[in-house]
């Protein structure tokens, strides 16, 4: 009887340890499939392609989007955060509110390519569109697209208010997000200049990142007048 007591209770815990297991695995899909599904929409289409850019961590960095998101217009007085709190100068494209919506255009950080209308270079750029959370009570009253150029040999002004800024963005790199702190939000920052770096690196190949960068910048170079321009290029 011991032993038929003893067969049972180990067979009753194998059979727990399955299920349990069996939950677990099922639980993990159901969250990679969360995760893949919960992307935003253009027209109805999923706005990110499956292909992502890898950290040496392996953790995604970055999507490409299935439109390069090419925005013009002169640069508007903003909240004077980027430079002074922040360390990182913007340049601020507030008339595309309705567009973004029209759009289902995501907030969250973007990078591509940048240039400014007194100047022949373009530039490797990242773009926040949204409406700043971290600062509660001093959000941005409509959805702003505030633009970071990294200019690493600093020929650029710290701000160019008035002038035409041109952005042809191609990738999304994350979410916006609402930081605890200023701190954690300035650290987050300079990870995602660094992904940008990183991403917009290398057009010499034939891969389709390569192609749409190209193409990208190409945009910027066709373009020449100061209007005010919103779209998205396939």
């Amino acid at each position: 009887m011991k032993q038929y007591m003893k067969a049972f209770i180990l067979s009753d815990a194998s059979i727990l340890v399955r299920f349990s297991f069996f939950m677990l695995l099922l639980m993990m899909m159901m969250t990679l499939l969360q995760i893949f599904s919960s992307g935003s929409s253009i027209n109805g289409r999923n706005m990110f392609s499956h292909r992502m850019f890898m950290s040496t961590a392996g953790t995604a960095k970055a999507s490409i989007l299935p439109y390069i998101i090419h925005l013009k217009g002169p640069v508007a007085n903003g909240y004077g955060r980027g430079s002074k709190t922040l360390g990182f100068p913007t340049a601020n494209l507030p008339y595309f509110n309705d567009s973004l919506t029209e759009s289902n255009l995501s907030n969250g950080v973007y990078c591509g390519w940048g240039k400014v209308s007194n100047s022949n270079s373009i530039y490797k750029c990242i773009s926040n569109i949204g409406i700043s959370p971290t600062f509660a009570g001093e959000e941005n009253k409509v959805r702003i697209v505030e633009s970071f150029l990294l200019d690493p040999s600093k020929s650029l002004p710290e701000d160019f208010y008035g002038q035409s800024l041109q952005v042809s963005l191609c990738y999304f790199l994350r979410p916006e997000h609402k930081f605890s702190n200023i701190q954690d939000l300035i650290a987050q920052i300079k990870s995602d200049v660094s992904n940008a770096e990183n991403i917009l690196n290398d057009q010499t190949d034939e891969s389709k990142d390569s192609k749409i960068q190209l193409q990208a910048i190409k945009l910027l170079e066709e373009v020449n007048d100061s209007s005010i321009m919103f779209k998205l290029v396939k």
